[in-house]
C-alpha cells in the first residue's frame, strides 16, 4: 500500500486533525484547500493511495474536487457535514463516507477507516465469472477498496487458481459457466476448505439459484443487480466471519495452553453448585490417592480432614456463594489416611447472565513447607512443657545480634524439676 495520502479540505482545523492521525501511522500527506490547489499537485496525485475530500466544497460547483480524484482513480473517503448528508449522492470510487461531527468522533472514524483499508490491501479475493465485462466491473469495485483481486473465467480455472494460491481469503463465483458451474466449484472447494476457512459468495442474475448455492456450501448469495454499498457490505461480512472464527480458534489454543500450565503445576478441581465433583486433574488424583472414577460425582468433602472446623467451611461457602473468591490453607486427608496441606484458591464460575454455574478450585501443595515449620517449632520447644528451649534462645540471640536495643534477662527458679515433673 502506497504511503501518500491527499487531503482536500477547506477547513484548516479539520485538515490538521486528519494530518495528525495519518502522520502518526507513517503516511506522507499532501494538502489542497480548493480545486485550483488540487490541479497544482496533479503529478503527485498519481502516487497517492487514498484521498480525503470534502464532499460538498464551499463555493465549488458540482463537487469538482471529489469528481477529479475519482476520475484519477484515487480511492476516496468523502468528508461531509451533518447538514449536507441528505444531499450527498454516493459515487463509484468513494470507499467510505465520514460525517465530521465532533473532534473525537472524527479521529475515531478516520482511524477506523484507514485501518480497514490497510487491512484490505492484504486480502486476496478470487472472482470467477465467464463474463469479462462483469469481472472488470466487480474488480474495479474491489480494487477501489484496495483489495487484491485474482480472476478466473470458469469454475475449473478458478479451482486451479485456488490450489496455486493458498492465501486466498474469499471466493466470489457466478453460477452459469461453460465447463464447471458455480455450485460444482463450491462443492470441490468444500472438500478441502470449510465455510469458516474460506467463505464463498454466490452471485447470479437468477435468484432461483440461491438455494442451490447455499446447499452446495456457499456462505452467501447476492443478485448481480446490486449496488456497490450492498456488494461491499456482503464482502466485509464474509471476511469478518473468517476473522472471528480464527480469533475463536486462537482463543481456544491459548486457553488450552493456560489449562495445561495450570494442570501441570497445580491441583485443580471443579464442583457443581451442591459441591459434587465434576472435574479433577491428574495432580488431584495423585495427591489424594483416589482415581478419577472414584472422585467424579462424590462430594468434595471426600478429602476433608476432621481437624478442620466447620467454621472454616462455613466462611468458604458464604464467600463463593456470594460470587467472591476464597483463599486459605486447608488440611486434607488422602485415601490412605495420610495428611497433606494445600494453599487453596476457590472461585465461582459465572454464566453469561452473572449467575454462579459451578465452582473451581486451584490448589498448591505446601505439605513440605508445613512439615518444615512443624519441625522447627518442635526443635525450638520442650517436648514436655511446650515452652521455648535453649535452642530457641540461641536462635533469638542470633536474630537480635544486629539489634542494639534489646533486653536479655535470666530467671533462676529453684527446684524447677519439681514443676517440670508435675
Amino acid at each position: 500500500m502506497k504511503k501518500n495520502i491527499i487531503i482536500v479540505e477547506y477547513s484548516k482545523s479539520v485538515d490538521k486533525l486528519i494530518s495528525f492521525v495519518l502522520e502518526e501511522r507513517g503516511y506522507q500527506v499532501l494538502h489542497a484547500s480548493s480545486f485550483e490547489e488540487l490541479l497544482n499537485i496533479e503529478n503527485e496525485i498519481l502516487e497517492t493511495s487514498i484521498g480525503f475530500c470534502e464532499a460538498i466544497m464551499a463555493y465549488e460547483e458540482e463537487n469538482k474536487s471529489l469528481d477529479y480524484l475519482l476520475d484519477k482513480g484515487v480511492p476516496t473517503i468523502a468528508l461531509i457535514d451533518d447538514m449536507d448528508y441528505e444531499n450527498f449522492k454516493f459515487k463509484d470510487g468513494v470507499v467510505d463516507l465520514i460525517i465530521k461531527g465532533d473532534i473525537y468522533s472524527i479521529v475515531e472514524k478516520i482511524t477506523n477507516s484507514i485501518i480497514r483499508l490497510e487491512h484490505n490491501s492484504q486480502i486476496k479475493i478470487l472472482l470467477v465469472d465467464d463474463s469479462e465485462s462483469f469481472r472488470s466491473l466487480v474488480k474495479a469495485n474491489l480494487e477501489n477498496s484496495l483489495f487484491q483481486v485474482l480472476e478466473a473465467n470458469d469454475g475449473d480455472v478458478g479451482l486451479e487458481v485456488i490450489k496455486e494460491n493458498e492465501d486466498i481469503h474469499l471466493v466470489i463465483t457466478d453460477f452459469y459457466m461453460p465447463n464447471m458451474i458455480g455450485t460444482d466449484l463450491i462443492k470441490n472447494i468444500r472438500e478441502f476448505a470449510t465455510k469458516e476457512n474460506l467463505p464463498i459468495i454466490g452471485i447470479s442474475s437468477d435468484d432461483k439459484t440461491t438455494s442451490q448455492f447455499l446447499q452446495a456450501g456457499a456462505n452467501d448469495y447476492i443478485n448481480k443487480n446490486f449496488t456497490n454499498e450492498e456488494f461491499l457490505s456482503r464482502v466485509y461480512n464474509g471476511l469478518e466471519l473468517v476473522e472471528k472464527f480464527h480469533e475463536i480458534e486462537k482463543g481456544k489454543i491459548l486457553l488450552e495452553q493456560y489449562k495445561k500450565s495450570v494442570d501441570e503445576s497445580n491441583i485443580v478441581s471443579k464442583t457443581d453448585l451442591k459441591g459434587k465433583i465434576t472435574y479433577v486433574n491428574d495432580r488431584f488424583c495423585q495427591i489424594s490417592g483416589y482415581t478419577r472414577e472414584e472422585l467424579i460425582g462424590q462430594s468434595h468433602n471426600i478429602v476433608r480432614h476432621p481437624d478442620i472446623s466447620n467454621a472454616v467451611y462455613k466462611e468458604l461457602w458464604e464467600a463463593i456463594k456470594d460470587k467472591r473468591t476464597w483463599r486459605g490453607i486447608i488440611k486434607n486427608r488422602a485415601k490412605d489416611g495420610g495428611t497433606y496441606y494445600v494453599d487453596s484458591f476457590i472461585m465461582p464460575i459465572l454464566d453469561n447472565k452473572g449467575n454462579v454455574k459451578e465452582y473451581m478450585s486451584v490448589r498448591h501443595d505446601i505439605s513440605k513447607v508445613v512439615e518444615q515449620e512443624q519441625q522447627i517449632r518442635k526443635n525450638f520447644s520442650d517436648p514436655m512443657t511446650g515452652m521455648a528451649n535453649r535452642q530457641k534462645l540461641f536462635k533469638d540471640l542470633e536474630d537480635f545480634e544486629n539489634n542494639k536495643s534489646f533486653l536479655l534477662s535470666f530467671i533462676d527458679i529453684d527446684d524447677f524439676s519439681n514443676i517440670n515433673d508435675f
